[in-house]
């Protein structure tokens, strides 16, 4: 098995479990929920949502690959570049958190655009991570302000001023963006020896 196709399914792995790991605690904290005509349920998500999840952290992924294969990890060590998305998975669930706490809307702000600032400090640091990370949250945006649209989700009334999702929103992409963005050049690098 080649060292792309060992990153992949980790990637399609990790995404496919830290995601709906968040989106169940968005769902239980109702900052988020679903309609309940789908055909299998897992602790309030849809049967769908774990290759979707799967799929999007495969995309976010070797984007940064074939972006810059040449870049070089930040990440020494797979438990420092792991822990990027452990991070990740703690702003999705902060998320989660603030909402159900329903603490003021400037305040989601603050604690999770100084997360991203932080985890752009570690992981990423360099014009081409920021620009990517803000092109996977106008892409993540626009999906997901589809699929609302198209009633396949929602966000609470608390926050969904940002075309049907919340206006915090961006800053979970931002960070799931540079955090995946520095595990996969970790794990390119670590396959390839």
């Amino acid at each position: 098995m080649n060292f792309l196709l060992k990153t992949s399914l980790i990637l399609f792995f990790l995404g496919g479990t830290l995601g709906p790991i968040g989106d169940m605690f968005h769902v239980a904290s109702k900052t988020t929920g679903y309609p309940d005509h789908y055909a299998f349920y897992l602790l309030g998500i849809p049967w769908w949502v774990f290759p979707f999840f799967g799929v999007s952290g495969l995309a976010i992924g070797l984007s940064y690959v074939f972006s810059n294969n040449a870049e070089k990890p930040r990440s020494e060590s797979f438990l420092h570049a792991f822990y990027g998305p452990v991070v990740f998975l703690f702003s999705y669930l902060l998320s989660g958190f603030l909402t159900f706490a329903k603490t003021p809307l400037f305040l989601h702000h603050l604690l999770l655009g100084s997360i991203f600032i932080m985890m752009w400090w570690i992981y990423g640091r360099s014009l081409r991570s920021f620009l990517l990370s803000i092109w996977f949250a106008f892409i993540g945006i626009v999906v997901e302000s589809t699929l609302v649209h198209y009633g396949v989700f929602w966000y609470t009334e608390h926050d969904n001023a940002l075309f049907g999702v919340a206006s915090w929103l961006p800053w979970l992409y931002l960070t799931l963006s540079v955090t995946i963005g520095n595990f996969t050049h970790f794990l390119m690098k670590f396959h390839q020896k």
